[in-house]
C-alpha cells in the first residue's frame, strides 16, 4: 500500500499590502453610501411640490374682511346712537314749541290765573307716569308781565282702589316732593314736571287742582279734570310729538 505525502505550501503575506487593500475596500464602501445618500435626497427633492402661498393670501384676506366687518358694525352702531340722540333732541324741541304755542294761544282770554289740563305720559311701566302741570295768567292786559302771581298748588288724584273711594296727593305719588303743595311764583306762566307712580289697584277718575294764590291778592282757584279727558289729551300730545324717553329729565320748574 502506497502512502502519499502532501506538500505544504507556505505563502508569505506582506502586512503593508493587507492594510492598503482593506483601506481601499472601506473607502469604496463609504463612497458608495455617500453616493446613494445624495441620489436618494435628490429624488426626494424632485418629488416635492413647489411652495404655494395662495393659502396664506386667502387667510390674510379673510382676516382683513373680518376686521372690516367688525369696524363697519361698530360704525353703524355709533351712527344709530347719534341718530337717536339727534332725533330725541328734535322731538324735544318740537314738544317745547307746541307747549309755548298752547300757552300763548289767543283763545285764552280769561283774566286771572288759569290752571291748564295736566298732561300725563306713560313711561312704559304699569302705573308709572310723567306729569306736567302748568299755571298761567289769563288774557293779555295792561298789567301783563308786571304782576307777579304767588301761591301754593295742591294736586289730588281721586279714584277707586279695590272698590273703595281713595284720594292721593301728588307728594304721596311722587317721591321727589317733600310737601303736599307746590310753591309757584310767575309773571306769565310756570310749569312743574316730575314722575309719579300710581299704587297697584288704584283706578283714577279725576285730578283736582287747587291754587291758593297769596299775591297780588288772596284767592282760591279750583279746577277738576276727568281722567279720561287727561288721557285723551295726553295721547294726542304723544301722537303728534313723540317724547324721547331716553332723555333723563328730573323734576323741573319753568318760571316766567
Amino acid at each position: 500500500m502506497s502512502i502519499h505525502h502532501r506538500k505544504a505550501i507556505v505563502r508569505r503575506e506582506y502586512l503593508l499590502h493587507t492594510i492598503l487593500w482593506r483601506g481601499l475596500l472601506a473607502l469604496c464602501i463609504v463612497g458608495s453610501l455617500i453616493l446613494a445618500f445624495y441620489l436618494g435626497r435628490g429624488s426626494q427633492d424632485s418629488a416635492l411640490l413647489p411652495y404655494d402661498d395662495g393659502a396664506d393670501r386667502l387667510h390674510a384676506q379673510l382676516v382683513e374682511l373680518e376686521t372690516r366687518l367688525l369696524v363697519d358694525g361698530q360704525t353703524i352702531s355709533e351712527l344709530r346712537e347719534e341718530l337717536t340722540l339727534s332725533r330725541g333732541g328734535i322731538d324735544e324741541l318740537e314738544r317745547e314749541l307746541a307747549f309755548y304755542r298752547s300757552v300763548l294761544a289767543p283763545e285764552e282770554q280769561s283774566a286771572g290765573v288759569i290752571l291748564r289740563t295736566p298732561v300725563l305720559r306713560s313711561l312704559g311701566v304699569p302705573g308709572l307716569w310723567r306729569y306736567q302741570l302748568v299755571a298761567q295768567q289769563g288774557g293779555q292786559t295792561r298789567s301783563s308781565g308786571k304782576t307777579v302771581y304767588k301761591g301754593e298748588l295742591q294736586v289730588t288724584f281721586v279714584g277707586v282702589e279695590r272698590g273703595i273711594p281713595q284720594r292721593y296727593t301728588l307728594s304721596e305719588l311722587d317721591g321727589q316732593l317733600a310737601a303736599d303743595t307746590l310753591n309757584l311764583s310767575f309773571r306769565y306762566f310756570q310749569r312743574r314736571e316730575g314722575e309719579l307712580a300710581l299704587p297697584p289697584g288704584f283706578e283714577p277718575e279725576r285730578v283736582e287742582l287747587q291754587f291758593a294764590m297769596a299775591k297780588p291778592t288772596s284767592q282760591l282757584i279750583d279746577a277738576s279734570f276727568a281722567w279720561e279727558e287727561i288721557r285723551v289729551l295726553s295721547n294726542v300730545d304723544r301722537t303728534n310729538i313723540e317724547v324721547n324717553t331716553n332723555i333723563d329729565r328730573k323734576l323741573s320748574t319753568d318760571q316766567y
